[in-house]
């Protein structure tokens, strides 16, 4: 698979009841695990196959249109953080996703 560009997306992790919830801001895909590497994981990998799915359908250029993602040639070398507050047990970050052709 051809390496199609990048595009950097939002994910977080927050604590409820006895498991983490987490989810890509961007795209609204949502999972969970039972520590916060363990939701970020888990989260990165649904999107990866929403990312992989939307791609087969056609369908990535609207989406992207939609909700004002911007693909990037190059994998960008800095990455702004934010500076939102977290609530105590969180995360909240930028991660890079490379985009790949459908085959």
């Amino acid at each position: 698979m051809a390496n199609q560009g990048y595009i950097t997306l939002t994910l977080e992790a927050f604590p409820e009841s006895k498991t983490f919830v987490s989810r890509c801001r961007e795209l609204g895909v949502t999972s969970c695990g039972d520590s916060i590497g363990d939701a970020i994981e888990a989260v990165t990998d649904a999107v990866t196959t929403y990312l992989n799915a939307i791609e087969q359908l056609g369908e990535r250029s609207r989406i992207f249109a939609e909700k004002g993602i911007v693909i990037r040639l190059t994998k960008p070398r800095i990455v702004r953080v934010e500076s939102d507050p977290l609530p105590p047990n969180s995360f909240a970050g930028k991660v890079v996703f490379p985009l790949h052709q459908a085959a």
